[in-house]
């Protein structure tokens, strides 16, 4: 018999939710990752993540524009590039997220 078992991630910890079972190593347990977004840094990645996953480049574009505080960003229009730049712009402070979502990231 396979038991569902949940947890909840806050980017770092795991925190396995209660049950009334006790669960063994020879039964299979199914994990469900919620990730539960602090602020708006953390909201903002995770939305980036989705969208990098669903984006389909434009081949007619060469370019896609990136807006963040005063700076605009003009990047090469492929997943290849993309993904390690949004890793890099993790590394900066939360202050340079507060108060931005994906809508104002992305120029259309």
């Amino acid at each position: 018999m396979i038991q569902e078992h949940s947890y909840f991630t806050r980017f770092g910890e795991m925190h396995f939710l209660k049950t009334d079972k006790k669960v063994t190593p020879s039964e299979g347990v199914t994990f469900k990752i919620n990730p539960k977004p602090k602020n708006d840094k953390d909201q903002l990645f995770l939305d980036l993540i989705k969208w990098l996953d669903a984006y389909v480049p434009n081949p007619k574009k060469d370019r896609i524009k990136f807006k963040l505080q005063g700076a605009t960003f003009n990047m090469i229009n492929k997943k290849v590039v993309l993904a390690p730049w949004f890793r890099r712009l993790q590394k900066l402070s939360l202050e340079h997220f507060t108060g931005w979502d994906i809508k104002k990231f992305i120029v259309k």
